[in-house]
């Protein structure tokens, strides 16, 4: 087991092949990623985060402080529409909230987000050109006690608000959102990011999911325009709900084509015999993590790369010394988000295993699936409905079980050793870029607020 050096691109100690383990000096990927984070939308580090985006924006410094919201009142612009956006948590990881936001202002709108905050997250002025309206949520990240306190000072300060189109991000903003519409004559979205009742989350928690459903069955119903980011959460939301069909306007990445390179081989010492399977993302429950590792023990050849990091760090180490597969696992942590698709299309295949952890996961259509196809690799996914939609409609790769190692593994085996199918799923892969993205997706969500603002 090779411990990492810091820095995009050094390797191990003496540069072994084996397990990565990025440090967390200045140089490591996590931190460099973080300073990525930091900046403005988009970019790379150099700005402070409350910088954003410069543009027509919100004076949130003005209005006159009440308790617990450090004088983040807003100040109305002169002319323009405005839309306050609603959410619980903190916008700044969120990078579908951010890719509205931009939208929204390329229409001319004024954009505030009214959002939570706890006391570990930094507070901002201003991020993607929206004004932010943060709602102190303490320490304490368990329990209702956040949700009460929430409800309390949001109440508050929306009933203060005045815009023509309030949008809320999830369930827990939603009777915030409808309060500031009603008060203010206003038009009220709700978007819907994921079947919220059925993730992992709710499991084993009846009461919980009772409640949640209760507040999304009253709330929904009272919406102008529900948005959701596939057709089978739609169709859900239609049928249990009894109200129209919600618009689709799904979570795609913006379009960026990364060109084939050796970037991962030559960080990590990768022999050029060994293929590389890559999984990109969080390393945490119901991502196929494991399963794909037992697949690659059945594989002669290759190695998997995970350019990511998580809860499941240690476990995902202990697992592959367990299966004595630590010579061909690396681990080298967060890489920054504009060397992300260059590393992605350094490798022959992109894995999207998802688990069925509940049906939210199971109608799941992961961002991953799409930068995938950006990088011009084969992908292998779980055959799930949304998921296998794409795989088959666009021929970028090939469907398993994600519950069957050895499903995976002969998926594996077919695309890495014909060479005429991976060129075919390959090209298929870097022409379906070209239609799933943000770029072409956005129009759907811009004919929802041409409607919204008349």
């Amino acid at each position: 087991m090779v411990e990492g050096q810091g820095g995009i691109g050094g390797r191990g100690a003496e540069g072994r092949r084996g397990m990565v383990l990025a440090d967390r000096g200045p140089g490591s990927p996590s931190r460099a990623f973080a300073q990525v984070r930091a900046g403005p939308l988009g970019g790379a580090g150099g700005g402070r985060p409350d910088q954003g985006i410069p543009g027509r924006g919100w004076d949130l410094g003005q209005g006159r402080p009440g308790p617990g919201w450090g004088g983040l009142l807003p100040v109305r612009p002169e002319g323009g529409m405005r839309v306050w956006i609603t959410m619980f948590d903190d916008p700044y990881d969120d990078a579908r909230v951010v890719r509205e936001v931009e939208a929204l202002r390329e229409m001319g709108l004024e954009v505030g987000i009214l959002h939570g905050l706890f006391d570990d997250c930094p507070r901002r002025r201003k991020y993607a050109g929206a004004g932010l309206v943060p709602v102190p949520l303490g320490r304490r990240r368990r329990g209702k006690l956040p949700f009460l306190i929430f409800y309390l000072k949001a109440f508050l300060i929306v009933a203060r608000l005045k815009g023509e189109v309030f949008h809320s991000q999830d369930v827990y903003s939603l009777p915030v959102a409808y309060l500031g519409a009603k008060m203010s004559g206003a038009r009220l979205i709700y978007d819907v990011h994921e079947y919220y009742i059925g993730t992992p989350a709710l499991s084993g928690r009846p009461l919980e999911r009772t409640i949640w459903g209760a507040v999304e069955r009253t709330f929904v119903r009272k919406a102008d325009f529900v948005i959701t980011v596939c057709d089978s959460i739609a169709d859900v939301l239609r049928k249990r709900y009894g109200i129209p069909r919600p618009r689709v306007v799904r979570n795609l990445p913006r379009f960026r084509r990364a060109p084939r390179t050796d970037a991962l081989r030559k960080w990590l010492g990768i022999p050029d015999e060994e293929p590389i399977l890559v999984y990109q993302g969080v390393l945490q429950r119901g991502r196929g993590l494991f399963v794909a590792m037992e697949a690659l023990r059945r594989l002669k050849r290759g190695v998997l790369v995970f350019l990511g990091d998580g809860v499941l760090r240690d476990e995902v180490r202990g697992y592959a010394v367990r299966a004595g597969i630590e010579d061909r696992i690396f681990l080298p942590g967060w890489v920054p988000l504009e060397k992300l698709p260059i590393y992605t299309a350094s490798a022959d295949m992109g894995l999207c295993m998802i688990e069925k952890l509940g049906y939210s996961y199971y109608v799941s259509l992961p961002n991953k699936l799409f930068q995938y196809m950006m990088a011009g690799i084969p992908v292998l996914a779980s055959d799930f409905p949304e998921i296998g939609k794409v795989v088959r409609e666009a021929g970028v790769g090939l469907l398993a079980d994600p519950s069957d190692p050895e499903d995976i593994a002969v998926k594996a085996q077919m695309l890495l050793e014909d060479k005429d199918l991976w060129e075919q799923c390959s090209k298929n892969a870097e022409k379906a870029a070209e239609v799933y993205n943000w770029e072409r997706e956005k129009g759907r969500l811009v004919e929802v607020y041409q409607v919204a603002c008349k």
